[in-house]
């Protein structure tokens, strides 16, 4: 079991640098009930990426002064009214050691960054059948963003990738990943460990592996200041969201086994 979060932020939102920096080390503390081994940032802004992590529990990570230079660096755009997308982690390691840092999360393919709560028991199936190289690590985690970033840059969509990739692993995943060369950020889970949140205005959006977080965060930071500012509601197994940064636009994908199964030939072909 580890934690996920994530916080996107809008370039109209009315969100102040220190107000988005305390919502962001709020669910580093709230989310380390998850996993205490180790924690891990990745950011996007102004058009490009910051990766940070460390296998320390989420109360020492949130005082390194990268991590701080790095979350400063990003609030600041806050004032410029430049989109920020920050992805969290806190991990119970199951599959590599966390003392090597490509084991932990983030994880990072060409153009994809994604965090992953679950375990994926035919990881090393997959990796043997669909790639020859370019594995960097032994955690399963890899494996799903380097098949979402594989099909993505092939031409399917989202939704395509996603259910193909949810009906051919074995095992457990909620994920969020950003697609840089897409501007996109998505969200799917095959268990239902997933919730997300969005004002009114849908320009400030949050996400966690557990309800209880997402109500913490916002009773903490002030930030559901009138009933009914946040909606929160759970992603269903089989579920996905998308939110397009460039656009600011929101919307439901269902992961469709059908439509993996109608495009097999397609994927594998252009797989091989």
């Amino acid at each position: 079991m580890c934690g996920i979060f994530g916080v996107i932020a809008a370039p109209s939102a009315k969100f102040s640098p220190n107000r988005f920096k305390n919502t962001v080390n709020q669910l580093f503390l709230l989310s380390e009930s998850r996993g205490k081994e180790a924690s891990g940032i990745g950011l996007y802004y102004q058009k490009k990426t910051r990766i940070y992590k460390e296998p320390f529990r989420s109360r020492d990570f949130i005082r390194c002064r990268i991590y701080n230079t790095i979350l400063d660096d990003a609030a600041q755009c806050l004032r410029h009214n430049v989109p920020i997308v920050v992805l969290g982690h806190t991990r119970l390691a199951t599959n590599g050691p966390q003392r090597e840092n490509d084991n932990n999360n983030p994880i990072k393919t060409h153009e994809i960054i994604g965090v992953h709560n679950g375990i994926v028991v035919n990881a090393d199936a997959l990796w043997e059948h669909y790639f020859s190289v370019g594995r960097t690590s032994q955690v399963d985690s890899e494996v799903l963003f380097a098949l979402l970033d594989d099909l993505t840059q092939k031409g399917f969509s989202p939704q395509e990738s996603l259910s193909w990739i949810f009906s051919h692993i074995e095992g457990s995943a909620s994920i969020a990943a950003l697609l840089m060369n897409r501007q996109e950020t998505v969200f799917a889970t095959n268990t239902g460990s997933l919730y997300l949140c969005s004002n009114r205005e849908k320009d400030i959006f949050l996400c966690a592996s557990e309800s209880t977080t997402l109500r913490a965060v916002l009773r903490k930071q002030r930030l559901e200041r009138h009933p009914g500012e946040f909606a929160m509601f759970q992603l269903k197994p089989s579920q996905a969201y998308l939110f397009d940064i460039k656009h600011n636009v929101q919307s439901f994908l269902f992961l469709n086994p059908s439509q993996s199964v109608q495009k097999e030939c397609a994927f594998e072909e252009k797989f091989s």
